[in-house]
C-alpha cells in the first residue's frame, strides 16, 4: 500500500473516504502512480494526475469482464494445461463454420462470451494471439497459425518471461482492414496492418473525454509478409528500429485517412475534404466505447454496492474520486463487418494503456497529455469530447424511472376508473329476469 511519511493507508479506510474536489488543491503531478503522496489525494488536500484504482482497465484480463462485447473474444491461460484445453476447442472453434462452437469446456476461462468470435479468419492470417494480461510495447506477444500452435507458443513465452507470475491471455485476432499507404511512386500499394490509438481522459466521479486527434499507427512490413512478426505487430516501440520504419509514413494522424466504402488509404496532405463521412464513422465509434467504459465501471460499482450491503464480498477493480483524473491510450483495430444492419466499417477495442507514449504524438498534439494542466481546476481542454457522465447518466435514470412510475399510476388510474365503470353499469342496467317480471 501507498505511504506518505509514517501514515499507512488501510485499504478499507481508503475505500471508505468521501471527500468532494478542492477548489485550490495543489496538483500531484507524478510519472509514476507509486510515487503519489495518496494519503493527501485521499484526504482531499491534493489533486492527483492518476486514479487510485484502475486495474479494471489496465489489466488486460480484465477489461474484457466490462467491456468485452467490443472486444475480441479473450480467454485466461494460466497453465499448460489450460493450453491444451484451449487448444483443443480452438479446433472445434475453427472448424465450427456452419455451427457455433461449444463453449462448455472452456467456461472458466473465457472471459467475454459477448466478445467478437471472428470464426472465419482469412486465409494466411494468424488465428490467436498468446499475450501477457499486464505488458505493453508488444512485449510477450507471440500468435499462432493453428491451433495446436497454442500450447507451444504458450510454453516458449513463459520460458521467455519466467519471472511474470500474472496470468496470460489467449486472444482471437482481429481480421484488420488493410490500410494502403500513399506510395506515388508504385502503383496498388500492398496492404499494411494499423491501429488506432486514441487518448482519453477519465476525470473525477466521472466523466470520460476524448481526446480527437489519434494517430494511425502501421506495422512497416505489409500483410503478405506471412509470419513475419513485423507484419502483424504495430507497436511502434517494436517495430520503430525495423529498417523499413518511417515515422512519417507509419505513424499519422487519423485526419490523413481516407476511409473510403472499399479500402482505406493514407493521404499525402492534410486535405482531407470530402472524407468527413468515412472519418466520423471511425471516430463516433470510438467515442461510443468510450462511454461504454464509464457506464460499464459505473454499473459494475453500483453492482458491487448491493452486494457488500447484501454481506457478499466483491473486489474492487475501480475506484476513483473528484480530485483524481488521468489520461489513458486506448488501442482500437478497425474490422469490415456489418455495422447496423449492413457491411462497413467496425471499431474493436484491444486494450487500455496507462501513462500512454508523448512521442507518438506531434508538438501540436502534446496538449492531450494535459501538460501544466490541472482539469479539476482549471477545466478540460476544448480539444477534448466529452462522452459520458457519470451525473448525467444518473439524472436521465432518475427521469426515466419518475416517468415509467408516472405511466404505472396513470394505468393503475385507468383500470380503476374503468372498472368502477363497469360496477357502475351492471347496478344500473336492470337484469333480464327483472325485464321479464315487468312485462
Amino acid at each position: 500500500m501507498p505511504r506518505s511519511g509514517d501514515e499507512s493507508l488501510g485499504l478499507f479506510a481508503v475505500f471508505g473516504v468521501k471527500t468532494a474536489a478542492p477548489d485550490c488543491a495543489p496538483s500531484m503531478r507524478s510519472s509514476s502512480w507509486k510515487t503519489i503522496a495518496w494519503s493527501s489525494v485521499l484526504s482531499g488536500r491534493a489533486v492527483a494526475d492518476h486514479i487510485f484504482l484502475r486495474s479494471a482497465l489496465i489489466r488486460k484480463d480484465l477489461l474484457p469482464l466490462y467491456v468485452g462485447r467490443h472486444m475480441p473474444a479473450t480467454f485466461l491461460l494460466r497453465s499448460e494445461d489450460d493450453a491444451r484445453r484451449l487448444a483443443l476447442f480452438a479446433t472445434s472453434w475453427d472448424a465450427a463454420e456452419q455451427r457455433e462452437s461449444s463453449c462448455e469446456d472452456v467456461d472458466d476461462l473465457w472471459q467475454n462470451h459477448d466478445g467478437l468470435q471472428y470464426h472465419n479468419l482469412p486465409p494466411g492470417s494468424p488465428k490467436w494471439v498468446v499475450k501477457p494480461s499486464n505488458s505493453s510495447n508488444a512485449h510477450g506477444l507471440r500468435f499462432c497459425w493453428a491451433p495446436s500452435d497454442i500450447p507451444r507458443e504458450f510454453r516458449m513465452a513463459k520460458q521467455q518471461d519466467s519471472d511474470r507470475d500474472s496470468p496470460w491471455l489467449l486472444q482471437r485476432v482481429v481480421p484488420c482492414c488493410p490500410l494502403h499507404l500513399a506510395t506515388p511512386e508504385q502503383e496498388g500499394p500492398p496492404a499494411h496492418k494499423f491501429h488506432i490509438r486514441t487518448l482519453v481522459l477519465l476525470l473525477g466521479d466521472l466523466d470520460v473525454f476524448v481526446y480527437e486527434a489519434s494517430r494511425v499507427l502501421v506495422a512497416p512490413e505489409p500483410m503478405a509478409a506471412g509470419s513475419n512478426q513485423h507484419a502483424h505487430v504495430t507497436n511502434c516501440s517494436y517495430n520503430r528500429e525495423h529498417p523499413l520504419y518511417d515515422e512519417r509514413r507509419h505513424n499519422v494522424a487519423l485526419a490523413q485517412v481516407d476511409v473510403g466504402e472499399s479500402a482505406i488509404c493514407t493521404v499525402d496532405s492534410q486535405d482531407t475534404a470530402g472524407n468527413e463521412a468515412g472519418l466520423d464513422l471511425i471516430q463516433s465509434q470510438i467515442r461510443r466505447i468510450a462511454a461504454d467504459i464509464g457506464a460499464a465501471l459505473v454499473n459494475a460499482e453500483f453492482a458491487a454496492r448491493k452486494l457488500r450491503a447484501a454481506g457478499q464480498k466483491k473486489k474492487r477493480h475501480f475506484f476513483t474520486l473528484p480530485n483524481m483524473y488521468e489520461v489513458f491510450g486506448l488501442d482500437f483495430m478497425v474490422d469490415h463487418s456489418k455495422v447496423g444492419g449492413k457491411l462497413g466499417y467496425r471499431v474493436v477495442l484491444l486494450e487500455v494503456n496507462p501513462a500512454p507514449s508523448r512521442s507518438l504524438f506531434p508538438e501540436s498534439c502534446q496538449g492531450g497529455f494535459l501538460a501544466g494542466r490541472n482539469p479539476v481546476v482549471d477545466g478540460v481542454p476544448s480539444s477534448y469530447r466529452k462522452v459520458y457522465s457519470k451525473r448525467l447518466s444518473l439524472m436521465i435514470a432518475k427521469m426515466k424511472a419518475a416517468a415509467a412510475q408516472t405511466r404505472r399510476a396513470s394505468d393503475a388510474e385507468a383500470e380503476n376508473a374503468s372498472e368502477n365503470a363497469d360496477e357502475a353499469e351492471a347496478h344500473e342496467a336492470p337484469s333480464t329476469e327483472a325485464k321479464e317480471a315487468g312485462t
